[in-house]
């Protein structure tokens, strides 16, 4: 069952990829949104299909859900600094010392509200695990995506690294 899911989900990857152009510039939030959806969807499945070793629909739903919310998010963040600070080392520390860690705060109240735990107590229990694990991967792709990605496409950039990082917050949260 999990193997058919991604299939389906890389099926939609494929499709929207291959329009993302004309669907950016009519769509841009949406596209971004559903990018980000699908491939939030995909490392939750490569999760599921590698270490959990059992199919998950409602896991797999909230991490699609938590990709649409995502990819709005990122897709007003990066517009937001980009303009505002041109100098790429300035918006990489804004991004890490700004951006990283609320996003992270926001992962985990939406993990915790979705599995109906005490949000509090989880961000406070889990945080420190969380940005130690992006502070290994995020400050790198900031650095490169700002400077060598053309910002329309730093998103799903984003997203396609975000499957490993799915894969590590999906620990994390499990735990």
């Amino acid at each position: 069952m999990i193997v058919l899911f991604l299939v389906v989900e890389c099926g939609l990857m494929f499709a929207v990829s291959a329009n993302f152009q004309t669907l950016h510039q009519a769509y841009p939030y949406a596209v971004t949104a559903l990018v980000s959806s699908i491939l939030a969807a995909i490392s939750q499945l490569l999760n599921q299909l590698l270490f959990v070793h059992k199919f998950m629909p409602a896991r797999t739903l909230k991490f699609h859900t938590w990709g649409t919310v995502n990819g709005i998010i990122n897709k007003y963040w990066y517009d937001l600094i980009t303009p505002l600070f041109p100098s790429i080392p300035l918006r990489v520390i804004i991004d890490q010392c700004i951006g990283t860690p609320v996003f992270n705060v926001l992962f985990l109240s939406f993990s915790a509200l979705w599995e109906n735990h005490n949000i509090p107590y989880t961000v406070r229990t889990k945080l420190r695990t969380t940005l130690t694990s992006a502070y290994i991967i995020w400050p790198l792709f900031s650095f490169v995506s700002f400077q060598f990605i053309p910002q329309h496409l730093i998103v799903p950039a984003a997203g396609i690294v975000g499957i490993l990082w799915t894969l590590i917050l999906s620990k994390i949260t499990e735990s």
